[in-house]
């Protein structure tokens, strides 16, 4: 297994630049007494997706296995972010949605993360720049396994 410098020197840049960008959103939402990033994903794909949606379904959207979906869904309940109802004819089955509360928080962590962002980013690239860096991380981003993806 060979690594090239340039595989390597992409997969540094790629991570450190990951961890700095997420730290400094982490930061912006602590200080605003907001929840971490895990909350705000969820949220959002709770919002963009169809009331009700289940644990299951969220896996995919947030990328977590089954155990970290229902430990943050644990969390986002008992911060009164969400509420979990039985299924109607499979009671084992939960459906998840947001409470107002829920939707209030959403709004306010989309609000602090894109300033965040901005400060983040504006600094750091040219009007055109994060363009041609979406085009060219949406590469990496594609599921190569997928044959619909890409």
């Amino acid at each position: 297994m060979s690594r090239t410098p340039q595989n390597l020197s992409a997969w540094q840049v790629l991570s450190r630049t990951h961890r700095r960008l997420q730290n400094h959103l982490e930061s912006a939402l602590k200080a605003e007494g907001l929840p971490p990033l895990d909350v705000l994903d969820a949220l959002a794909a709770l919002d963009a997706g169809q009331d009700g949606q289940t644990a299951k379904s969220l896996e995919n959207s947030l990328m977590l296995p089954q155990y970290g979906v229902s430990r943050l869904l644990d969390r986002m309940e008992k911060d009164g972010l969400i509420r979990r109802v039985a299924d109607a004819t499979d009671k084992r089955l939960k459906h998840v949605h947001l409470t107002e509360t829920g939707r209030a928080t959403l709004i306010a962590m989309v609000q602090t993360r894109d300033a965040a962002l901005n400060t983040f980013l504006a600094p750091r690239a040219k009007p055109g720049q994060l363009d041609r860096i979406t085009d060219l991380l949406s590469l990496l981003d594609q599921d190569l396994s997928d044959p619909t993806s890409g």
